[in-house]
């Protein structure tokens, strides 16, 4: 049980240092309703690179393609050299949408779902979050104020 409280605590506080890093320059959606589409994963490792990055262009081409998605930032984790706290989750992707039901829309579109059919069976492991940004913090403005409540929780400087 304690392992699994770390496992989850070190995915907070992943999750809220990738929140601090996109919250200074994410796009603005009108009503201050944003949703983050966060996805994390480690491909199999029988795949090569050349079909890792194959998979990584479909994302990209997915997201540019779909008018509803108003930013798509991805990245590979930077390895335990630097942090040992991604659960050896490899990339994570980050999706910015204006409202739920544009994530609803989103996700059950035929090009999303003929890429989530590509890119789940080739993770080994994957998870899937899809949060409303919080764009008040108590005390602590996000967007344009260039503060981040979560990172002030941990005496973080954004």
């Amino acid at each position: 049980m304690a392992s699994l409280g770390a496992s989850l605590l070190s995915h907070f506080l992943v999750l809220s240092l990738l929140l601090c890093v996109a919250m200074g320059t994410y796009p603005r959606c009108e009503g201050d309703t944003t949703v983050f589409h966060f996805v994390l994963n480690k491909y199999n490792r029988s795949l090569t690179q050349a079909q890792v990055d194959k998979i990584l262009f479909d994302y990209v081409k997915v997201t540019n393609e779909d008018p509803r998605v108003k930013q798509f930032l991805w990245g590979k984790d930077l390895g335990p050299e630097v942090e040992d706290r991604a659960d050896g989750y490899e990339y994570g992707y980050l999706t910015t949408l204006c409202s739920r039901q544009q994530t609803i829309d989103y996700l059950n579109d035929p090009a999303t779902i003929d890429f989530a059919n590509e890119f789940f069976p080739a993770s080994e492991k994957a998870i899937a979050i899809n949060y409303l940004v919080n764009h008040t913090f108590p005390g602590k403005g996000y967007g344009f104020s260039g503060k981040c409540g979560p990172c002030n929780l941990f005496g973080i400087k954004p």
